[in-house]
């Protein structure tokens, strides 16, 4: 492996010889970053900046995913060094896009770059000098003369569908910090940034076919942009490489050791900070959820197959009806839990389907049919369905079709006040919840109180409310009242 762990005097001889200064650059960008970057290199570098700069050589990955911790250095590497060497070294990309998460960000990093490039005078000796093209993207890019190539930065607010320089397509695609706490904080924004990707980013590489695609960044939710592609990879339905690099292992030994060679500096930078979660979350590189969370994602335990049927007692079909098609509608929700055991060995299985969406009266009445029929047959199936206002008329049709409905009633107590009385339940494990299938009702409760819709959410806490009626039962039957 190429080190740039270079002695001061070995650094000014390569330095003074053009020739083969120049020869190394082209060659190696960790040499290139050692030989017009050195005013970055502050600290030794630590092992993961080597594998930084391995990752980026390697053509043959073609997607990578970089996750590390705040002043890990990995925009520098990324951002700006990167897509210089790109064109200048070996690699000789032609059109470089980089998005940031808002325009501002956009014009700063550019700005560094122009900067970088116009006081750098062994870099600009080099390379030759780089313009301000005169073209519809003159105020996002910059074009490199002697290579002929451009490097472009935008933002997710912008779209950039269809672009070229020449005849040239985006052949190296960076994706930098283009999530915040805010862009993650409910379903319809990370969803929003999903179908962003999905219609403008990727597309610029699918016609360049060697076009590499590189995400930095740090994990904001277990259902962000950068955890749904390393979701992806690990799952092998996308090919790549992730890397996830905190400021120290799990034992507490820093992972820059000529940055923080101890504990005791470690401890330092994180008083500094003087935030426990800003500490886990930008520098462990764990997804922590306010304290205002009912549930997280750890508090779901799963099961994998369902007891015999003959141990199953009855099952659970809780209905949250909204039965209304106009767009600004709450969607009917319908879950299902398989009961076995009693008292303290009671276990309440989620079934793996859930319904939520809009639906007119008839069409959910059919629906709830359709759903009893997905379940498993020869158990006794009782309804739970919130008895107010226009659903007692769905009640009484339900129960002109056959089945056994029992209202439930809120008695006033609010929606969050609900799910946080059963929360036990779910956190000890009494109600199970399959591998797959409840992913939209398990987020609605993660969620609760932040996303738009909550349906899920409370057919889920009619449900387990039952469930909690049921363990304090003096004898070993069902009893609705």
């Amino acid at each position: 492996m190429i080190t740039t762990d270079l002695t001061t005097e070995q650094l000014q001889k390569i330095i003074k010889t053009p020739k083969f200064r120049r020869k190394l650059a082209y060659e190696s960008m960790r040499y290139f970053f050692a030989i017009y970057l050195n005013h970055y290199l502050t600290f030794k570098l630590a092992p993961f900046h080597h594998e930084f700069f391995s990752l980026a050589e390697d053509e043959m990955k073609k997607l990578i995913v970089i996750l590390a911790f705040r002043g890990s250095g990995k925009s520098t590497y990324f951002s700006t060094c990167y897509p210089i060497w790109a064109i200048t070294g070996k690699l000789q990309k032609k059109f470089i896009v980089i998005f940031t998460q808002t325009q501002q960000q956009a014009k700063r990093l550019l700005d560094n770059i122009k900067k970088l490039l116009e006081g750098n005078e062994i870099l600009k000796s080099d390379i030759g000098p780089f313009e301000d093209p005169n073209d519809e993207w003159s105020a996002m890019s910059i074009v490199l003369k002697s290579n002929n190539a451009r490097i472009l930065v935008a933002s997710t607010e912008q779209s950039i569908r269809g672009i070229r320089h020449g005849q040239y397509r985006p052949d190296l695609i960076i994706l930098d910090d283009v999530e915040d706490l805010a862009s993650v904080k409910t379903q319809e924004l990370r969803d929003k940034l999903e179908e962003w990707y999905t219609a403008e980013v990727v597309p610029l590489g699918i016609t360049t076919h060697d076009a590499k695609f590189v995400f930095v960044g740090t994990r904001l939710h277990e259902d962000d942009l950068y955890s749904s592609v390393i979701r992806r990879i690990k799952e092998k339905r996308m090919k790549g490489t992730y890397r996830i690099y905190p400021i120290a292992t799990g034992k507490g030994k820093p992972t820059w050791p000529g940055k923080y060679p101890n504990k005791q500096s470690l401890a330092k930078e994180k008083e500094r900070l003087m935030s426990e979660t800003a500490w886990q979350r930008e520098y462990m590189l764990r997804i922590i959820y306010d304290e205002d969370y009912i549930y997280t994602p750890k508090d779901f335990v799963r099961y994998e197959i369902l007891p015999p049927t003959q141990k199953l007692r009855f099952i659970l079909i809780a209905i949250d009806l909204a039965i209304s098609m106009k767009s600004s509608a709450d969607r009917t929700a319908m879950l299902a839990v398989y009961v076995s055991g009693y008292h303290k060995e009671l276990k309440a299985y989620l079934a793996e389907k859930v319904i939520n969406k809009k639906m007119d009266f008839t069409q959910t009445i059919q629906e709830i049919k359709n759903y009893q029929g997905s379940l498993l047959p020869g158990i006794p199936v009782y309804l739970l369905v919130e008895n107010v206002a226009y659903q007692q008329a769905a009640i009484e049709q339900l129960k002109i079709e056959g089945f056994t409905v029992y209202p439930v009633n809120p008695q006033g107590e609010d929606k969050r006040a609900r799910l946080t009385t059963v929360s036990p339940l779910v956190k000890n494990a009494t109600i199970l919840f399959p591998i797959l299938g409840t992913k939209e009702l398990e987020q609605q409760l993660i969620s609760f109180g932040i996303e738009r819709y909550d349906d899920l959410a409370d057919a889920f806490a009619y449900l387990a409310k039952r469930v909690q009626e049921e363990i304090v039962k003096p004898e070993p039957r069902i009893d609705f009242i």
